[in-house]
């Protein structure tokens, strides 16, 4: 689909919800790029399970202001999204006098592709979290990275690396096998404003793993106001190259909002969409195939 005029009027080139850069950051890409590398020297080919210990912290998610396009219809949703880095839906609003407390969706963990031919190494990320989105103090958040180097022999090496954050503080790996085409499911809880409940379960391995976090600062504490099921380019001293992930489509989604269970549909949740910083074409497609289901797909 092309991004028509009016979009590029309401589209704001400075929009992005990317993990900014920093060392912590530069930290992470160095240390999963170094894990390509590693699988490639001991002859890893073929898409293969990762298991990384927790990793360094830093900085995540940073969310300015979103500029909105309202399209009646399309894609399900009746307010489309465009940004440079987030892909998926969003929930921007519980129920009156409520707020989100629980989050939760199980996807497939793709096998990326490199989108273009000849060497280099593309990255991306599924992940299910609370606030961020029109409430951008905080943002507690869990799900898996993905990443694949083809390197000059035309051979290639695939990673994979669960893990969770409460921003504004930074990401940590969990200690937990994942691998292309496992099952996950992503649990977020919120018991309370200051206290969080990250969780991941794998089916074809039964292993699970969760870890308890508090928030950062006082200044952190989480809202509750929106529910988000995403796929996303993330960033570490700008976007790092997008791989082509096929389709992730989250099943099960869920958010609940004190006692109310809130279906995940074109009526309650807007869908948003990754477009090209440069061109403002669209690289993702976003829908709703049946109620508390969400795919985003790679065009």
């Amino acid at each position: 689909m092309k991004f028509s005029f009016p979009f590029f009027a309401l589209w704001c080139a400075t929009t992005a919800m990317a993990r900014p850069g920093g060392s912590s950051l530069d930290q992470r890409m160095k240390q999963r790029t170094h894990n390509l590398q590693q699988m490639h020297s001991a002859g890893g080919s073929k898409p293969a399970s990762n298991i990384r210990t927790a990793g360094s912290s830093g900085p995540s998610i940073q969310v300015p202001t979103n500029e909105t396009a309202v399209l009646p219809n399309e894609n399900g949703s009746a307010t489309q999204y465009y940004t440079t880095n987030w892909a998926g839906a969003i929930i921007t609003a519980p129920p009156t006098g409520e707020t989100f407390n629980i989050v939760i969706a199980t996807f497939v963990v793709p096998i990326p592709k490199p989108p273009v031919s000849g060497p280099g190494t593309w990255w991306g990320t599924a992940w299910v979290g609370i606030d961020g989105f029109t409430y951008g103090n905080a943002i507690l958040q869990t799900g898996v990275d993905w990443g694949v180097e083809v390197f000059a022999d035309g051979s290639s090496a695939y990673g994979y690396w669960g893990w969770y954050e409460w921003y504004p503080a930074g990401w940590s790996d969990f200690t937990f096998e994942v691998a292309g085409n496992d099952t996950i499911e992503l649990v977020i809880e919120a018991p309370s404003a200051s206290v969080g409940l990250a969780s991941m379960s794998n089916q074809r391995t039964g292993g699970s793993v969760s870890s308890m976090l508090k928030a950062p600062s006082n200044s952190s504490l989480l809202a509750g106001q929106n529910a988000e099921w995403i796929v996303e380019d993330f960033s570490s001293g700008g976007l790092v190259p997008f791989a082509d992930f096929g389709t992730v489509t989250f099943t099960g989604c869920t958010a609940e909002a004190g006692r109310t269970v809130v279906a995940v549909n074109g009526t309650t949740a807007s869908t948003i969409d990754i477009v090209n910083g440069t061109t403002k074409v669209p690289v993702t497609k976003s829908s709703f195939p049946a109620t508390d289901q969400v795919r985003v797909s790679y065009i």
